[in-house]
């Protein structure tokens, strides 16, 4: 499972643009490729009179080739996508390229248009567009963090309010945060207990393998790795390490930021309270809302910082940091434009437990630019040699280039 994934590096985000675009070619992909969503009705064929327009209300929907579940299936529109075309017994037989002709269970779509949200640009220059299409026409260009309205279909945004009412943005210059207030007070208890007091605690660290350690300093051996949902039965000696007392490990330590009260993640990915999460100074932040302030684990956040130092001691800069902890309301606009794999389905995510950074990325298309963190760079040849003795591991599912991959996205381990 992806379950880290937030947005990418410019031939990612090239290629996003270049996936939008194909959504308006008329050309019908193979099934075994992977499909473009149906186009919007601002560039789908004109509709006849007995046409209806539905709304996919499912994470995804299949496109079929007739109108039964046995039919061979030709493509996949996500949640929000606007479909136009007849409906022919329990299926709407579409009348938008690519797919005319073709079929979607009516069991999967609404009448309701998908409801406006309130956005922020991310990054500078955001481009608004005349249609949903990179090659349209540009109608304005706005600063980082200008707040708006609208619409997500497929993608873009339709804005909903003001003089541009009605124009596109693509999705991925936006944000949900509100730089105002970048991280919403949630109420709640740290887990961690008064030093001395034992207690059972339970490692939440999805798709990661925490290190146990043989003392309380992330230079400390590494005496075994955990997984998710393993419990523990220990004492706080700080606010930083947790002492193992019973079982195998006893003796040994785990970094608090890997532990909750209980195994759930969904009680807590994208809902950790105000008190476990402790702010990255300023000079950590980069082009991608720039205004903004990262928050993470204290623990985690303590450990960035040494990291930070001695990579600044190595290059001279600091750690350009894209994102921290990402509350549940910006994953699930993230999992809306995009979907899994390439965004994590929402309180499944590292950064929804404060636990995981993307490094610095370049800027959106129109730059040339590679982020100095890519495979093989000084930056990336240094991290992979010294991350993990500061608490901080790249997955190993993205640790080499290739499909999948993602060679900003880093992780505490502890």
């Amino acid at each position: 499972m992806r379950a880290i994934r937030r947005r990418h590096s410019v031939p990612t985000v090239l290629a996003t643009v270049s996936f939008v675009v194909a959504l308006l070619v008329p050309s019908l992909a193979p099934a075994s490729a992977q499909p473009p969503p149906v186009a919007d009705l601002a560039t789908s064929r004109p509709a006849v009179a007995t046409s209806v327009v539905r709304f996919v209300n499912a994470d995804t929907v299949n496109i079929r080739s007739g109108p039964s579940t046995s039919t061979t299936v030709v493509g996949q529109a996500r949640r929000g996508t606007m479909l136009v075309g007849t409906v022919s017994g329990g299926w709407l037989r579409l009348e938008q390229t690519p797919y005319v002709g073709r079929y979607v269970s009516l069991s999967v779509l609404t009448t309701t248009r998908p409801p406006a949200r309130r956005l922020w640009t991310g990054y500078a220059n955001a481009l608004v567009k005349e249609t949903p299409a990179s090659t349209a026409r540009t109608l304005a260009t706005w600063p980082a963090e200008t707040a708006l309205t609208g619409t997500l279909i497929h993608g873009w945004i339709q804005l909903t309010s003001g003089s541009l009412s009605g124009r596109w943005v693509f999705g991925d210059y936006l944000t949900t945060t509100d730089p105002a207030v970048p991280l919403k007070p949630v109420s709640g208890t740290s887990p961690v207990a008064a030093p001395g007091t034992t207690v059972t605690r339970y490692v939440v660290a999805p798709n990661i393998t925490p290190a146990i350690r043989a003392g309380t300093t992330f230079t400390s051996t590494i005496m075994a790795r955990t997984t998710n949902g393993q419990a523990f039965t220990g004492t706080y000696v700080n606010s930083s390490w947790f002492r193992i007392t019973s079982g195998t490990y006893a003796g040994r330590y785990l970094s608090a930021a890997l532990l909750q009260r209980s195994a759930s993640l969904s009680a807590v990915d994208g809902r950790l309270p105000s008190v476990q999460l402790c702010p990255l100074p300023s000079n950590l932040r980069t082009v991608w809302e720039p205004v903004t302030t990262r928050y993470l684990q204290c623990s985690a956040r303590d450990a960035l910082l040494v990291l930070d130092r001695d990579f600044y001691a190595k290059f001279g800069v600091h750690l350009g940091i894209d994102e921290g902890y990402r509350d549940l309301a910006k994953q699930q606009y993230f999992y809306d434009l995009w979907g899994s794999p390439i965004a994590a389905r929402p309180g499944t995510s590292n950064h929804g437990l404060g636990n995981a950074i993307d490094l610095y990325c370049p800027p959106p298309p129109g730059t040339s630019t590679q982020s100095p963190y890519s495979w093989g760079k000084p930056y990336d040849v240094w991290l992979k040699a010294n991350a993990l003795g500061r608490g901080w591991q790249r997955p190993a599912a993205y640790d080499k280039p290739g499909p999948g991959s993602e060679f900003w996205h880093i992780n505490f381990v502890g």
